[in-house]
């Protein structure tokens, strides 16, 4: 009986703990320095540039690496899912801080959201191509993920 109780306050404490970290993340996350945003939102491009070359390396070969580029593709999809929030207010030029980000997203971010939604949806569908195994559709996948990252860039950054 003893027993019992100590692992269901143990239980308890745990969950309220767990809850607790949870609230305290999500908290500092939405208190981000205009810095950290920037680090944030930098490293995940160049994890999502990574990604892309991969493929550019394995559709070179007349036998890709299927492994390589699942992971490739789940990189991208995983970062996609993201980007629509790192661009907070106060994370442009108007920090002084080092970003490529042109003001013309926080002025139109329907335009912004709308290419963060396509992200995601061809992000998804290069993973679905890469789960095909067909090289066609995983070239035509990588394109339209390509495309959309230049349509993006194009209105929305700068260099």
């Amino acid at each position: 009986m003893k027993n019992s109780y100590l692992l269901r306050h143990t239980a308890v404490v745990g969950l309220a703990l767990t809850l607790s970290c949870s609230a305290m993340i999500s908290f500092a996350a939405d208190t981000s320095s205009p810095e950290d945003v920037i680090d944030t939102r930098q490293h995940g491009f160049k994890k999502m540039g990574g990604a892309m070359k991969v493929f550019r390396t394995q559709l070179r070969e007349d036998t890709p690496d299927a492994n390589a580029m699942s992971a490739a593709a789940d990189t991208i999809a995983l970062y996609a899912k993201d980007v629509s929030t790192w661009f907070p207010e106060g994370s442009g030029s108007e920090s002084g801080l080092d970003t490529d980000a042109l003001d013309y997203i926080w002025k139109n971010p329907t335009k912004f959201d709308g290419y963060s939604q396509d992200l995601v949806r061809t992000s998804q569908q290069l993973v679905e191509a890469v789960a095909s195994n067909d090289k066609g559709s995983i070239k035509a996948a990588v394109d339209a993920v390509k495309d959309g990252c230049s349509d993006c860039h194009s209105s929305f950054r700068a260099d």
